[in-house]
C-alpha cells in the first residue's frame, strides 16, 4: 500500500473502511453535520433530544422504526415523506404502529430544501412540497438522515476488489475477498444487517482468518514451494474409504523411496492448501518437482496395485 510518504507491505490486509451516511445535499446541510443538529443514529443520539422536536427524513422500515424509538425521548417527531399521503416504504406492521403513535407527525410529498440555524445549532428545516413547490418551515432542534442510506468507502478499491452494484465489497462467510489474503469486515462489505454487533462479528472472523492465512502461507512455502526434488502431495478425505486405502498404500510404498517427499492435505477439514497448489480440493495425488505441480492424478484412477506405476515419473 502506498501513502504520501511510505510504502507499506503486509502479509495480509483487513479492510474496515466502513461507510458514510448519504446526505440530502440541501442548502446549509454542511453547517449542521456531526453533532450540530443533524444525526444519523437514533439509538446513539435520541437522548440528546429529550423533550425537544426532531425531524426524520424517509419512510422505510429503518426510518419508521427509529422514529418510533425517538418518540420515547422527543416531544414531537416529524417525518418527511416523499410519497402521497398514506404511502410509505415501510412494512405494513411498521406503518400501523407509526400511524397509531400520537407523537409522530407526517409531512407528505415533501423533501428537504434547506437547513437553518444560528451559531448554537439547528433550529429549522425548510421542506419543499414536491407537487406545489410550497416551502414548509418545520421548527426542530434535530434532524435524522440515517434513513436515506449509506455510501461505502470503497472508491480506492474500484477495479481491484469485486464490488456489488451498490459499491460494497463482496466477501464469503469467512470475510475473504476475491484477492487471497485480503479480507473485509464491517459496514464496507455487502450484507443484510449493518450494526455494531455484526461489525464486531465480522472483525472477529476476519482477524481469525487473517491469522490462519499467514500461518498457512508460511507452511505452504516451507512445505511445498521451498521443497527441492520429487514430492507427492496426497489430498485425502478421511471420511472416504478409498481415500484412506490409497493413503495407507502410498505411505507404505514411499517408505521404500526416501528421496521422494510425501505431504498430506486433509481436504475434508480445509481445501485451501490444495486450492493454492492448483489442485481441485478433492481427493487426488499431485506429483511435484522443485515446488511445481507436474501432474494430477484423480482418485478414480488410483488403486493400491497401480500406485508405483502412477508415481513412476518421480522415481
Amino acid at each position: 500500500m502506498k501513502t504520501l510518504r511510505t510504502d507499506y507491505r503486509a502479509k495480509t490486509v483487513i479492510i474496515a473502511t466502513g461507510s458514510k451516511p448519504r446526505v440530502t445535499g440541501a442548502k446549509g446541510e454542511e453547517d449542521f453535520l456531526y453533532g450540530r443538529g443533524i444525526s444519523f443514529c437514533a439509538t446513539c443520539d435520541a437522548a440528546f433530544y429529550t423533550d425537544l422536536d426532531v425531524l426524520v427524513v424517509g419512510s422505510g422500515d429503518a426510518a419508521i422504526e427509529e422514529a418510533i424509538f425517538l418518540s420515547k425521548f422527543a416531544n414531537k417527531v416529524y417525518i418527511s415523506v416523499i410519497h402521497d399521503e398514506g404511502i410509505m416504504d415501510a412494512s405494513k406492521i411498521a406503518q400501523e404502529r407509526a400511524l397509531q403513535n400520537p407523537k409522530l407527525h407526517f409531512i407528505w410529498n415533501a423533501m428537504v430544501d434547506e437547513f437553518v440555524g444560528d451559531g448554537k445549532g439547528l433550529n429549522k428545516v425548510m421542506l419543499r412540497n414536491l407537487k406545489t413547490g410550497e416551502k414548509i418551515p418545520v421548527e426542530v432542534q434535530g434532524c435524522f438522515l440515517f434513513f436515506i442510506g449509506y455510501i461505502p468507502n470503497t472508491d480506492i478499491f474500484q477495479g481491484i476488489l469485486r464490488l456489488s452494484d451498490r459499491g460494497y465489497i463482496l466477501t464469503n462467510e469467512n470475510m475473504e475477498t476475491n484477492i487471497p489474503g485480503v479480507f473485509a469486515a464491517g459496514d464496507v462489505r455487502e450484507k443484510t444487517l449493518r450494526q455494531v454487533s455484526t461489525a464486531v462479528g465480522d472483525g472477529a472472523i476476519a482477524a481469525f482468518m487473517a491469522e490462519r492465512y499467514i500461518a498457512e502461507t508460511e507452511y505452504f512455502n516451507r512445505e511445498f514451494k521451498e521443497t527441492r526434488g520429487p514430492q507427492v502431495v496426497c489430498c485425502y478425505d478421511p471420511t472416504n474409504a478409498k481415500s484412506r486405502e490409497i493413503l495407507s498404500a502410498l505411505e507404505s510404498l514411499l517408505s521404500q523411496y526416501p528421496s521422494i517427499k510425501l505431504s498430506k492435505i486433509d481436504v475434508y477439514k480445509n481445501k485451501n492448501m490444495a486450492l493454492r497448489l492448483g489442485l481441485s480440493g478433492e481427493p487426488c495425488l499431485g506429483l511435484m518437482r522443485d515446488g511445481e505441480v507436474k501432474a494430477v492424478i484423480g482418485l478414480e484412477e488410483l488403486s493400491p496395485e497401480n500406485l508405483k506405476e502412477k508415481l513412476s515419473p518421480l522415481m
